[in-house]
């Protein structure tokens, strides 16, 4: 019941205070302005306020090694981590090439984007960790507790896509759907994560590569909006839909390969072992 608590107690807090600064800050800017290009940065650090607001409250001990920042377990994950968007969203591109939804700008300036590439990759990771703070380190091992594994997986990723919505609905990734984008893109996208990164945490009990592959998702999404015009994003929308059901697939059967998951976490308040339900 105390887990339950905490559980629901950190969702609302986050969704509603989101939701409250996020609507107003879209009502009042215009999508252009400086504020409100400035603002999805700073929006990446309300999870990870609220969780920390919500362990202090409960009187929870807030360490490094409690919140998952460790790097621990098998740093081969860790790469993995990183290779994995390169590995689905390459594909997306390639498909996307093949159907005409993607078009190669001209006067592309190699040298230009490998430099922002990797700079992005280290900047991003200090916005990428606020998130992951929320979700990762104090929603997920929670959620598995109180309500099993792919319970945890859906309810984590329905809350963290629709946390976006205020951004979405100003279409920031689909100007022409922003509806869609906010209530059913996101939702369905941060599910398939969710379940990537319940393996790659539980596999080295840190949230470390969750933040690297958050962050290299992110950072090659944003290098397709330099390479790419988007012709077709209802076709674009369904490769994504398709290659998401892909990755929930593995994702399950990896999962599900690991009979029981053995974590460390403060925020739990002890050691414990995990059997994952179904």
């Amino acid at each position: 019941m105390y887990n339950y608590i905490k559980i629901w107690t950190f969702i609302s807090i986050v969704l509603c205070l989101s939701f409250l600064i996020g609507g107003l800050v879209s009502y009042f800017y215009a999508k252009g302005s400086k504020v409100w290009q400035a603002f999805p940065t700073l929006y990446t650090f309300f999870p990870a306020l609220v969780a920390l607001f919500v362990m202090w409250y409960f009187k929870e001990s807030i360490t490094l090694p409690n919140l998952g920042l460790t790097f621990s377990g098998n740093w081969k994950f860790y790469l993995l981590a990183m290779l994995l968007p390169v590995i689905y969203l390459g594909l997306n591109n390639i498909i996307q090439l093949k159907l005409g939804n993607y078009m190669l700008k001209n006067d592309l300036n190699i040298t230009e984007i490998v430099v922002a590439v990797i700079a992005n990759q280290f900047v991003l990771l200090l916005f990428i960790a606020g998130e992951e703070l929320g979700w990762r380190s104090f929603l997920q091992n929670r959620l598995i507790e109180e309500y099993g594994i792919w319970t945890a997986v859906f309810i984590l990723g329905i809350v963290w896509g629709l946390w976006h919505a205020p951004i979405a609905l100003k279409g920031y990734n689909l100007p022409n759907h922003p509806k869609f984008e906010a209530f059913v893109f996101y939702p369905f996208v941060c599910i398939c994560y969710s379940a990537v990164m319940v393996f790659l945490t539980y596999k080295t009990q840190s949230i470390i590569p969750a933040i690297l592959f958050h962050t290299t998702n992110n950072n090659l999404g944003g290098l397709s909006l330099l390479l790419f015009d988007k012709k077709n994003q209802t076709s674009e929308m369904i490769v994504y839909f398709i290659i998401g059901f892909l990755m929930l697939t593995i994702s399950y059967f990896l999962i599900n390969d690991i009979k029981k998951i053995e974590f460390h976490s403060q925020t739990l308040e002890h050691l414990d072992v995990i059997t994952l339900k179904e």
